[in-house]
């Protein structure tokens, strides 16, 4: 009779290590995954802030373009609509990270599922 009592309170001491060993692995595992979308926003904040400044870059070189081989007065009319086109572009590149970013977290969110599924089995 003590023998059982003595095996059912190491099972279940077993069973609490394992509990509180999985619950912190999880822990981890969510803390690394912070950490990873931290960086990764991080990574892309600052290429968006490269392209904002490559932008600006061919927006003065445009800018720049037009002065030289045109008048004065012809560079005044082409500059709004160089700016217009940069600014265009701009958009178009920050809908891109934007959407590279969303297609990245939707990937590690669907990655962690997985191998907690597998974890499971």
């Amino acid at each position: 009779m003590q023998q059982a009592a003595a095996c059912t309170h190491m099972l279940q001491q077993q069973q609490q290590q394992q509990q509180q060993q999985l619950q912190q692995e999880q822990q981890e595992q969510q803390e690394q995954q912070e950490q990873q979308e931290q960086q990764e926003q991080q990574q892309q904040e600052m290429q968006q802030q490269k392209q904002k400044q490559q932008q600006q870059q061919q927006q003065q070189q445009l800018v720049q373009q037009c002065q030289m081989t045109n008048t004065q007065s012809e560079a005044a009319d082409a500059a709004p609509a160089a700016a217009a086109a940069a600014a265009a572009a701009a958009a178009a590149a920050a809908a891109a990270a934007a959407t590279a970013a969303d297609i990245a977290r939707r990937m590690k969110k669907w990655n962690v599922k997985e191998e907690r599924q597998q974890q499971q089995q």
